[in-house]
């Protein structure tokens, strides 16, 4: 279940449909946070309102982390978008015959960027060129990725309540 807590702990919104909901969507209500919880971590108080069971900042480091999450990905959906999956798997393979190459290797003795250089005819040592300048491109983006990551979760699990919680998220 998708739910929405404003500063007081409180969930002032819960969504079946966890694609359909972000935190602009409940600007009106202050700041929030907004994530997925385990249905067995709501229920519902003698009126009908949708109370979470447990530690309301632990609930709430969770949201945090998941926000944080997800604004990682949008960080580097570039990257996913330009390089499926099965290629970024295989670039620490490429690195290695890449800087082979440079170092004066033979092409025969590489699988990708053999590969490559028969299928479109480019030299090896310019295809090895490509492959390093990717990669450093990739490291650099990630490496922003994660130390923005890194530092969320070090302002969150530091917070002291929700609100400073929703404060380390930019809320």
């Amino acid at each position: 279940m998708k739910i929405v807590m404003n500063e007081a702990g409180d969930v002032i919104g819960r969504h079946i449909d966890a694609a359909t909901i972000d935190a602009g969507m409940y600007r009106e209500w202050g700041s929030v946070l907004v994530g997925i919880v385990p249905d067995s971590k709501l229920k519902q108080d003698n009126i009908g309102r949708d109370v979470l069971t447990g530690s309301a900042i632990d609930a709430a480091r969770d949201l945090a982390r998941q926000m944080t999450r997800e604004e990682v990905a949008g960080m580097l959906a570039d990257l996913r978008e330009d390089y499926p999956q099965e290629e970024r798997d295989t670039w620490p393979s490429k690195v290695i015959e890449a800087n082979a190459i440079l170092a004066g290797g033979s092409v025969g003795d590489t699988i990708y960027i053999a590969a490559v250089a028969e299928a479109t005819g480019s030299k090896p040592e310019a295809i090895a060129k490509s492959v390093i300048k990717k990669a450093k491109v990739y490291a650099a983006k990630v490496a922003e990725a994660e130390a923005f990551r890194s530092a969320r979760y070090v302002a969150i699990d530091g917070a002291k309540n929700i609100e400073a919680v929703i404060a380390a998220v930019g809320g």
